[in-house]
């Protein structure tokens, strides 16, 4: 193989494979409430407001905002699932606040990215600067050092714009929701909660870990 074919493979699950690597996500994150894995295991990763969800940690204002529709499908951002390439941040601070150690992510596989009608954004999907793409190939255009910064306070000063790149998304359309067998890992912040999924649930393949390094 050539280094122009190296660098422009052309098969999907190559192309998807390198700009993965490129990122250096490993795994799509989304947050949930502990509360909600059975059900998540049991009927799939759905979107907001479904009638399988036990507790909804999102934030409110912010919610209200997903009620637009995005500019390439025109659809509601409520009727895709959202997940995070660097969950660390402002969305994950908040729910920590209020839930504490309940709260969990999953990590499902990037090959959520080549089902048909994803979107991409560099910026939280709810904010009016944010861009949309709705190929994964934009994952080779955004700035991963701004995502994966650790805060979105540099020296003491606040930087908007840093916080809202930390929440770059990719939302996957799901209406029959995300299948466990897409789930490859569930990360907890305490060895405690670890235990009680692994006792709780025959997970096969998924791996339970136990990361603060996630979570604040």
């Amino acid at each position: 193989m050539n280094t122009a074919q190296k660098q422009h493979p052309q098969n999907r699950q190559q192309q998807l494979s390198l700009a993965v690597e490129n990122a250096g996500f490993g795994t799509l994150k989304h947050m949930t409430h502990a509360s909600n894995l059975e059900n998540i295991l049991k009927h799939g990763l759905q979107s907001h407001g479904n009638r399988f969800q036990q507790k909804d940690i999102s934030n409110q204002t912010v919610n209200d905002r997903r009620s637009r529709r995005d500019p390439h499908f025109n659809r509601s951002l409520h009727d895709y699932v959202p997940f995070y390439f660097n969950p660390r941040n402002a969305m994950l601070y908040k729910a920590q606040n209020e839930f504490d150690d309940r709260i969990i992510i999953l990590g499902y596989s990037p090959e959520l990215l080549l089902q048909n009608e994803i979107l991409v954004t560099n910026g939280n999907a709810a904010c009016d600067d944010t861009l949309y793409s709705k190929s994964f190939n934009y994952l080779f255009e955004i700035d991963w050092d701004m995502v994966f910064s650790t805060s979105w306070c540099q020296g003491g000063v606040y930087d908007n714009e840093r916080k809202q790149k930390m929440m770059s998304e990719t939302l996957i359309p799901a209406p029959q929701g995300i299948g466990k067998h897409y789930l490859r890992t569930i990360y907890c912040q305490t060895e405690q909660i670890k235990s009680i999924i692994e006792k709780h649930f025959s997970l096969g393949h998924i791996n339970v870990v136990c990361d603060a390094s996630l979570f604040f």
